[in-house]
């Protein structure tokens, strides 16, 4: 745990004190731009990895969830952007039958009935994120795009619930198994996360800058559809892969005099 947060603590540390040190000549108007992001769209559980980097086979049909995404972030220059970033997202999938790997090895996987089920997982997210742009070439046109690709770390908090679709015969729960969902029993998950992402701001001459992007979070856990992974007896302690198609609008949030545009709340 306590890897965790200094893993996140030195990210933190990098993005406020030594990408200043690359612009510290620039204008004082490109230095102190803050913006607000926010973006919306959708995620899916796509694989679990060991750590001998072997995917595994997928124990449901994953589908996909919505996804909302909040960023507060400074310009430093032309290139760096570092920022923080809060994400909330809905997994979910469901198997026709329960033979999971974890059948007869997890506790809660034991004399398990032979009907369909389904889990339910909600991930929050807190990370610290930088953007670095490539290129920031407008041209003669007041709309031009500016890509960038993303990066970071944090830590991910989900609660999460695996159950059978319909409830079973002779008063059997229909619950199998939780995390953070119940007042007693496993608690919420918490671990450390890695973000990588490549998207694009299309700036406009207009109060708003819109943004589209392709996100992946690459989480310290294997448990995002409730089910641990086996090889035969033994834990795979696998990391998930979610990735997030993300559409959303840039707000800045204090006027300068290098912006090409009004503040939103002007005349």
């Amino acid at each position: 745990m306590h890897l965790k947060f200094k893993m996140v603590i030195c990210l933190i540390c990098l993005l406020q004190i030594n990408l200043p040190s690359y612009s510290i000549n620039l204008p004082e108007g490109i230095l102190n731009q803050w913006y607000i992001t926010g973006r919306t769209g959708m995620s899916v559980l796509l694989k679990e990895i060991t750590p001998e980097l072997k995917a595994l086979n997928n124990e449901f049909r994953n589908q996909p969830g919505l996804t909302l995404d909040l960023t507060i972030s400074k310009s430093l220059g032309e290139k760096w952007e570092p920022g923080v970033n809060f994400n909330i997202l809905k997994l979910s999938g469901n198997s026709d039958l329960p033979n999971f790997s974890a059948t007869n090895n997890h506790y809660a996987f034991l004399n398990l009935l032979q009907l369909p089920v389904k889990y339910v997982t909600i991930v929050t997210s807190f990370s610290a994120i930088c953007r670095y742009y490539l290129f920031n070439k407008p041209g003669k046109n007041r709309v031009y795009m500016k890509p960038y690709l993303e990066f970071g770390a944090g830590i991910n908090y989900f609660f999460t619930e695996l159950s059978y679709t319909s409830t079973p015969p002779d008063d059997i729960p229909r619950l199998i198994y939780y995390k953070g969902t119940q007042s007693s029993g496993p608690k919420r998950g918490n671990e450390a996360q890695a973000n990588v992402g490549l998207g694009s701001k299309i700036v406009l001459p207009a109060n708003i800058d819109l943004i589209i992007s392709l996100n992946g979070d690459i989480i310290n856990y294997d448990c995002l559809d409730a089910v641990h992974n086996y090889n035969e007896t033994k834990r795979n302690h696998a990391f998930s892969i979610v990735p997030k198609f993300l559409l959303g609008v840039i707000i800045p949030i204090k006027k300068n005099n290098f912006s090409n545009h009004h503040m939103p709340w002007s005349p």
